[in-house]
């Protein structure tokens, strides 16, 4: 089975009208779900697909913005949907449309554990962000039988909407797994940090605009025999 999730923005208002889903019952037994429909519905024999309405719902979404500025430059508007799994929809492909429009397909995992489940609605060419390295910081040093990799990096975000935006933005800095090698980080801006995995995440709020920086700092120890790859 495949659905579709039509995503409004909070101030979008969308004119209510009657559909085959102000029609149907929806039974789960636990096992499976069965949609029975009271009104007769025609099906052109024209051979091609049609589409039938079966059940309409309302669930509670928050916006932000996402990006990988590492991977990718572009920002990613999210839709977070809260309590998806209590609905008893199949876990299915979904086409997902914004204001109207399709913006891609996706996988609808409903049985997740998760209480959020978010889908991006596209690139905002509006959000302007940027990751330059930083020159005079980046370098390699000698010290005894030890070198010493710096490496510095400033993201800069610009907004360029005329609303306020939340942003979460995602770096990540490597991880060591040899004893011998010692991966410090000396800036992260007040990003939260995972150790075990390296990935730094900030949560920044930008008013119309309004441009912020963010500097990422670390170096990385290891003996001259040891060759560090990819680093």
């Amino acid at each position: 089975e495949q659905g579709s999730v039509m995503i409004n923005s909070s101030y979008d208002i969308e004119e209510e009208s009657n559909s085959s889903a102000d029609f149907t019952v929806v039974n789960f037994d636990g096992v499976f779900i069965k949609y029975d429909i009271q009104i007769p519905y025609n099906i052109p024999s024209n051979g091609k697909t049609n589409y039938i309405e079966i059940q309409k719902l309302n669930i509670p979404t928050t916006y932000d913005y996402y990006s990988i500025p590492k991977e990718d430059k572009d920002a990613f508007l999210m839709a977070n949907l809260t309590g998806l799994g209590n609905h008893n929809l199949l876990p299915g492909k979904a086409n997902i449309y914004y204001r109207g429009s399709s913006v891609g397909e996706t996988f609808l995992n409903t049985k997740s554990t998760k209480n959020i489940i978010s889908l991006s609605l596209g690139r905002d060419k509006s959000i302007i962000i940027t990751r330059d390295k930083i020159k005079d910081y980046s370098s390699s040093s000698t010290i005894g039988n030890q070198i010493k990799k710096e490496m510095g990096y400033t993201i800069k975000v610009r907004n360029n909407k005329n609303k306020e935006v939340t942003l979460r933005l995602i770096d990540q800095i490597p991880v060591s797994r040899d004893k011998d090698i010692d991966v410090i980080y000396e800036e992260i801006s007040g990003g939260d940090i995972n150790n075990s995995n390296g990935k730094i995440k900030w949560t920044i709020t930008l008013q119309p605009n309004e441009s912020k920086s963010l500097l990422l700092k670390y170096y990385i120890k290891h003996p001259k025999d040891k060759r560090i790859r990819n680093w």
